[in-house]
């Protein structure tokens, strides 16, 4: 071998490749080879503190404890601060719209005065005009809430996994959406309540107790359903359609004896339990 060449070969070991670089020496049928591996890295750019795209945010990948939401975005997406260690976001005044189940493991939410679509108290987001209750933050923590009197509506997953205890409703209250409440384990209706939409409270797994209303004429379905620590409901004289499956199969339920349409469901919720325990 021409020693000027030499410093060209990269010394190594038959069949092996070094650790920062170096060559493997094949062989077949006598004859050896050389292939030259290149060990270089490359690393991928850092994400950028605000995934945006058209205006709305869609992932936070720094560790900031509080954020301020940039202005220009009109959109916080689900999923937002779902990885983040996020404990209070301050809203923009740009922001519109905010999806559902955003704020998990957020404690505080705070809105800047000038947005015209939402507004905050206590750390809990309302609609501009405080009529709609939006989001209670996952990471919120309470024995007891109360909604504030005047909220005509809660927004749906308001309380997605929520770890309040007991929430009791202000008067006034026309509208719920889905709670998906996992950790509460009371409700406290107001006598004004009407309506118990489709499916508002099911999956609140630890609720105990909750009372319906005199007020109250409609039930719809699935409305406790998975409710598994619901053992007992009364049905109020005034109850005119319960849905199907509105209640848990092991709920005890009484009604009014003047309520006739009340007694029939429950006689007809008791046949289907009976007829699944025997099949």
């Amino acid at each position: 071998m021409n020693s000027a060449n030499s410093k060209y070969i990269i010394p190594c070991e038959y069949g092996k490749i070094g650790k920062t670089g170096g060559c493997y020496i094949p062989e077949k049928d006598g004859l050896y080879g050389v292939i030259s591996v290149s060990c270089e890295t490359k690393t991928e750019p850092p994400k950028p503190e605000f995934e945006i795209e058209n205006e709305t945010l869609i992932r936070y990948n720094d560790e900031s404890r509080e954020i301020d939401i940039p202005n220009g975005i009109k959109i916080i997406s689900d999923g937002a601060f779902g990885s983040s260690s996020v404990k209070v976001v301050n809203i923009s005044e740009s922001v519109e719209h905010i999806e559902t189940a955003v704020f998990f493991g957020v404690e505080e939410i705070n809105v800047s005065e000038n947005n015209r679509y939402f507004s905050s108290v206590n750390g809990i987001l309302y609609s501009k005009d405080k009529k709609v209750l939006v989001a209670v933050p996952n990471g919120f923590s309470a024995r007891e809430f109360k909604i504030p009197d005047g909220t005509e509506e809660i927004g749906e997953c308001a309380f997605v996994c929520s770890d309040i205890d007991r929430v009791i409703f202000g008067g006034g209250i026309k509208k719920i959406g889905s709670f998906s409440c996992s950790g509460i384990s009371e409700i406290v209706l107001p006598d004004t309540l009407e309506v118990i939409p489709e499916g508002s409270f099911s999956q609140c797994f630890n609720l105990e107790s909750i009372t319906l209303p005199p007020s109250l004429r409609y039930i719809g379905d699935l409305a406790f359903e998975e409710c598994e620590s619901l053992k007992e409901v009364h049905i109020p004289k005034n109850v005119t359609h319960i849905g199907r499956s509105a209640f848990p199969p092991d709920c005890k339920i009484t009604a009014d004896k003047d309520n006739l349409y009340a007694m029939k469901r429950m006689a007809e919720f008791v046949s289907k339990t009976q007829n699944k325990q025997n099949i």
